[in-house]
């Protein structure tokens, strides 16, 4: 297993466009979506040219992983244009497939700039330290229960170096933590925020099920980036949540989609 988020994202290359990977051990003995796309973009960017940045990434969960296996990821090269470039990664493990992942890479272009400000959150060094993971701190800030939202802190343990890609594979292995989080926000606000599986309420049950992020300009991982998710809407055991994601000082660097499955325990 890696010892670092670095070590973690480095893939050992099996045939042309093929790659194998591992990761980390999960409190919840199995897959953490969050590596299964960082380890995807990895790949698609390893076919990518330099000078293309990440600009998009789509993933939809298939079934659950084994965390003390690793996996194989197999990239097809759907679109070289001037300006974008796309890759498809199908993710298996001892056959199966796990997830499938489309990535998108765009040029540098100039052009005009506009974004949303950054929530008003307090300093993550005056909130209370968590997470279930050794490899990245989450601070939530305090919001009033029941509106379905969660702003919190996140922050890379790891150092990454100056890889721009590494970077870019560390906000989506982190940022898939946090949506459900939202939800629970709506539901269940007393539960918001509990980084002990066993002081969550066992009765709630959330799997992603399909993830979207957008890159809005090139991120550095290893600062506090500011998290702003909301739970907009809930059925047939589905919820949405979407969210924007913030560097310290205020500047938008991503937007998330992800769908979310609600299921009480028995």
């Amino acid at each position: 297993m890696a010892a670092s988020f670095s070590e973690a994202m480095q893939l050992r290359e099996t045939g042309p466009d093929r790659f194998l990977a591992e990761g980390f051990r999960y409190p919840w003995g199995v897959l953490y979506g969050g590596q299964t796309i960082a380890h995807a973009l990895r790949a698609a960017a390893a076919t990518v040219g330099d000078d293309r940045l990440v600009h998009s990434l789509h993933a939809t969960y298939l079934e659950a992983g084994r965390d003390d296996l690793p996996v194989e990821l197999a990239v097809r090269r759907l679109r070289d244009g001037r300006s974008f470039s796309v890759r498809a990664v199908d993710v298996t493990q001892d056959g199966r497939l796990v997830a499938t992942v489309t990535a998108g890479f765009h040029v540098d272009e100039a052009s005009p700039e506009a974004a949303p400000p950054a929530p008003a959150a307090p300093s993550p060094e005056t909130l209370v330290a968590g997470g279930w993971s050794d490899h990245f701190d989450r601070r939530y800030a305090p919001l009033p229960p029941g509106e379905g939202r969660t702003v919190v802190w996140t922050r890379l343990s790891d150092p990454l170096g100056d890889d721009a890609v590494l970077h870019a594979c560390a906000l989506a292995y982190v940022a898939d933590d946090v949506p459900d989080e939202a939800l629970i926000a709506l539901l269940h606000p007393e539960a918001v925020g509990a980084n002990d599986f066993e002081a969550r309420d066992a009765s709630i049950g959330t799997q992603s099920l399909d993830y979207a992020l957008w890159l809005h300009r090139p991120v550095r991982r290893d600062g506090w980036l500011l998290h702003d998710f909301r739970c907009t809407g809930i059925s047939n055991a589905c919820a949405m949540v979407t969210g924007e994601i913030f560097d310290a000082d205020g500047a938008h660097l991503a937007t998330v989609g992800q769908h979310v499955l609600l299921r009480y325990r028995s």
